[in-house]
């Protein structure tokens, strides 16, 4: 049996996990559950778990920090994040360290954590019998110098070098401690990558790997008399370059030569059938600032987002101040107006000026809340006019699934617009559906008046949510709902009125209106008399 350890501060969340799989039956073992990453990284060294379920966001340590540590120590064990909507981005950055499938919390039914736990055992099966084949190979090449320079870059860029004291011993051994003065870090990343992986075995994720690194290791040996390369590897899909120019040709600078060597990276990567992505680092001069480096070239790598894919993107060219985070300023009740009145002129301007102040920005964090927003907002108007809440649950799974594969700016303008366009379209066939509803809501209206009429009441009568059917209501009639109800109130009023035998106080209960001074406000206001000033006019 397979492993599994279980990581969430809600003891509720841990239990429920625990109780709702038959966990001997699908071949793995809970060997023990913790409240926190530091917990957690405790048991994880002591019993070695193959599979490590995991919330996000927990005390002490949280669920990113957590994957980075076991990453460190096993690359091969399978991870499975436990989010709330909330915290989609925070699920993209730990699927991107690695992280094999994630499950939104609220969402979570046994059948689809089962579901997931039998897919990464299959894998975990996979790769067992892969390694047993090799082994006879690996076992003679485990540590060889490339291997222990790589896993030591790789080290030294995450800042996680155990053993700081023998450093310059490794680094002297391992030849690698003449690269001082001069260095960049370049990090390099497949577009596209989350959607590529989904579509391939792990076999074939192996060996598209495989094949980018040896082409990308070409190109770095073509340039060794202008400069010196180590190429390791790091997060999933990516992999990074440490680059000591040595001597830049005539007339360029250390930046320029290094930007060339970036392009030259890019091109013998799409001969080789891939689409990448370079972020570069300024320029450092000691091998120790290496994890400042990684950082600065992957923030750049990140901003292709603005940039666009298959692009060289120095860090110089993002390291400026940024605009004041903003919090909230998608507009719901704009876009719900314009969806609900079929206004898509209208509907798809706006969301090119929204995107357009995004670019504008420059702000990655940003750009994650505009995306959750809009989706939050997409699923609620389904849910509108929507009565099917599986189908319902259904497309917002699909939602958060299909927006973790964009990776421009330009890729998730498009989407949304073209979701919105779908939403229209729907509320249009379902304006087209359901304009008899109207014609129901108006003959009880007339035949109720005289009772407590609610929008919540009438819009459960037709079977419509209540925003959905006050928007259908005024679009069909010209009118809001609470105006049409009180005119027509009104003109019962008004009628019996001009009854000599009724008095104006005995008036207001017989049209609905128990309160006589707020029917007689509303009188007023409608007709610019009161009651008995119309009654005294009428007699």
């Amino acid at each position: 049996m397979f492993r599994v350890l279980i990581v969430d501060d809600e003891q509720i969340v841990k239990y429920g996990i625990k109780s709702m799989i038959d966990w001997e039956k699908i071949g793995l073992s809970v060997v023990g559950d913790a409240g926190n990453g530091k917990e957690a990284l405790e048991l994880f060294e002591k019993w070695q778990p193959e599979i490590v379920i995991t919330d996000i966001k927990m005390p002490v340590m949280d669920g990113i920090e957590l994957i980075r540590e076991i990453r460190a120590l096993n690359a091969q064990t399978k991870i499975i994040i436990l989010s709330c909507l909330q915290e989609f981005e925070y699920a993209k950055e730990a699927i991107r360290l690695g992280a094999s499938d994630y499950l939104i919390k609220s969402d979570m039914m046994p059948a689809d954590l089962e579901e997931v736990l039998r897919k990464v055992r299959t894998s975990i099966v996979s790769e067992l019998a892969a390694t047993e084949r090799i082994n006879h190979m690996a076992e003679k090449f485990l540590f060889t110098e490339a291997i222990a320079k790589e896993k030591l870059l790789w080290e030294l860029s995450l800042g996680t070098v155990s053993n700081r004291a023998m450093l310059n011993e490794y680094l002297r051994l391992l030849d690698i401690d003449t690269f001082q003065n001069r260095l960049f870090v370049l990090n390099i990343g497949i577009d596209y990558y989350e959607k590529l992986i989904s579509e391939k075995s792990e076999p074939e994720r192996a060996a598209m790997l495989g094949a980018l690194t040896e082409a990308v290791k070409e190109e770095t040996a073509l340039a060794d008399e202008n400069c010196r390369c180590e190429v390791y590897t790091g997060n999933t899909g990516e992999l990074n370059v440490l680059v000591k120019i040595v001597q830049a040709p005539a007339e360029t600078s250390d930046s320029d030569a290094v930007q060339l060597l970036a392009n030259r990276i890019i091109g013998r990567a799409a001969r080789s059938g891939f689409s990448v992505s370079v972020g570069i680092s300024d320029r450092f001069d000691r091998l120790q600032e290496i994890k400042k480096a990684y950082d600065q070239a992957h923030q750049a790598y990140r901003n292709k987002l603005f940039f666009g894919c298959g692009k060289a993107i120095p860090f110089y060219r993002i390291d400026r101040p940024r605009a004041a985070k903003r919090e909230g300023h998608v507009r719901y009740q704009k876009l719900r107006d314009a969806v609900y009145s079929l206004k898509r002129v209208e509907l798809a301007a706006y969301l090119d000026e929204l995107f357009e102040t995004e670019r504008a920005s420059e702000d990655l964090d940003s750009i994650h809340q505009t995306s959750l927003e809009l989706v939050m907002n997409l699923n609620t108007i389904y849910a509108e006019i929507g009565k099917d809440n599986e189908e319902n649950a259904k497309r917002k799974k699909e939602y958060y699934e299909q927006i973790k594969y964009l990776e421009t700016l330009a890729d998730i303008k498009e989407w949304f617009k073209a979701a919105y366009a779908r939403l229209t379209d729907e509320m249009e066939r379902v304006y087209n559906s359901d304009r008899n509803v109207i014609a129901k809501a108006v003959h009880y209206i007339q035949t109720h008046y005289r009772e407590g009429i609610s929008l919540a009441a009438i819009s459960s009568h037709v079977h419509l949510s209540k925003n959905y059917f006050a928007n259908l209501f005024k679009k069909e009639t010209g009118e809001g709902f609470v105006e049409y109800v009180t005119k027509f109130r009104v003109e019962k009023a008004k009628a019996l009125l001009k009854n000599a035998d009724l008095k104006a106080v005995e008036v207001g209960p017989m049209v609905g209106f128990s309160d006589p001074k707020y029917f007689s406000k509303v009188f007023k206001k409608t007709t610019g008399m009161t009651p008995s000033e119309f009654k005294d006019r009428n007699r």
